[in-house]
């Protein structure tokens, strides 16, 4: 490796730096976008300068577009495969639907869409693990 900046032949400067200074410089770029955020949703959260439409769209549009993406390739998915859907995907279709809502709470509707609405315990597990659903027995 060679120190400090050298020419090339087109007459540009390179500086040449080691692979830990590269990733020293891009972990506290990370680090200081993560605290930026952070700063973001904790004042968001205490309620003070409240964040408007287009900051929100910048931290987390491209999060919320990857998981849409990821939904319409499951969605294509079922719709390909043979078989019958069951209570899963009945639950998830209601759930999909409060999405179109226009009304706040949107995240508390589709969770008690997939949930069980009971408060006694079952008897006996059926499953070894929990399902996701809410089958209705």
């Amino acid at each position: 490796m060679v120190n400090g900046p050298r020419a090339t032949s087109s007459g540009y400067r390179i500086e040449q730096r080691s692979y830990s200074d590269i990733v020293r410089v891009s972990v506290i770029a990370l680090s200081k976008e993560l605290k930026l955020c952070a700063h973001r949703e904790n004042s968001m959260l205490a309620g003070k300068d409240t964040m408007i439409r287009h900051q929100l769209l910048d931290l987390y549009y491209l999060e919320a577009r990857a998981k849409l993406i990821d939904l319409a390739a499951f969605l294509d998915r079922l719709e390909r495969a043979d078989g019958e859907a069951d209570f899963r995907f009945t639950a998830f279709t209601k759930a999909l639907s409060e999405l179109q809502s226009s009304s706040g709470s949107r995240a508390e509707r589709v969770l008690a869409c997939l949930s069980d609405p009971t408060n006694e315990p079952i008897a006996l597990a059926t499953t070894k693990a929990a399902c996701g659903a809410w089958s209705g027995k």
